[in-house]
């Protein structure tokens, strides 16, 4: 009898996302600019796989969720999944596991839009208010150190 050991799944998985990573690769290049100017080429490539690996741990398998999943670890943070600031995507993801994954997604991508627009405003206009105020600062780390 053949036995394939748990790490020899996960290698063989890795293979069959190559290609996908790539189409994730332009797919980001695309619609998060700034994001890959600022990160660069390389540390886009790890954002991509760290978003495929936590997607495959929350059941995630098809693509469409997983480049969503991607999309929203981009958009919320690459560990969004933990953030306590974030308390409303545990429940989510769990009911992706105990139930269907494609409504979990399509619930999870809702609930961040909603939080996303209340957050930084429909077109982001509480957000650039926010980076125009925070610039004016000054930010003390230690009381020999100062920051402007």
């Amino acid at each position: 009898m053949l036995l394939i050991r748990s790490e020899q799944m996960k290698a063989l998985r890795r293979v069959r996302w190559i290609a996908f990573e790539e189409e994730m690769f332009v797919h980001v290049t695309k619609y998060f600019l700034i994001d890959c100017q600022l990160l660069g080429p390389r540390q886009i490539r790890k954002v991509i796989r760290h978003g495929i690996e936590r997607a495959d741990s929350h059941g995630f398998m098809a693509k469409g969720e997983i480049c969503r999943y991607v999309d929203l670890s981009l958009a919320l943070g690459s560990h969004f999944d933990r953030d306590p600031q974030l308390p409303w995507v545990a429940p989510l993801l769990s009911a992706g596991k105990a139930g269907s994954p494609r409504a979990a997604m399509s619930s999870l991508q809702g609930r961040a839009m909603e939080y996303l627009e209340q957050v930084s405003g429909r077109r982001g206009e509480r957000y650039v208010r926010a980076l125009l105020k925070a610039r004016n600062l000054t930010f003390v780390i230690s009381s020999n150190v100062r920051f402007r």
